[in-house]
């Protein structure tokens, strides 16, 4: 089995666009994913909810408050 991969979109009634031409009576396989990126590549900050916002406030370092042992990594 051979792979392509094409990316294109819909058209205002759903159909696929710039669809390639296909041998005739060859068994073709489609995987879609359908993509929720509206073409924006830049991540939103995250922020706490509401309920959450301001109740926690981190004092110093927290990665040396307990021994590795703790943890079971070494």
């Amino acid at each position: 089995m051979q792979a392509q991969r094409i990316i294109t979109h819909t058209d205002n009634m759903g159909k696929l666009t710039d669809m390639p031409t296909f041998q005739p009576s060859r068994r073709v396989e489609l995987i879609l994913l359908y993509s929720d990126d509206t073409g924006s590549t830049t991540r939103k900050k995250r922020h706490p909810p509401r309920k959450l916002k301001g109740l926690i406030a981190e004092k110093g370092d927290i990665f040396s408050t307990s021994p590795e042992s703790d943890w079971g990594i070494s």
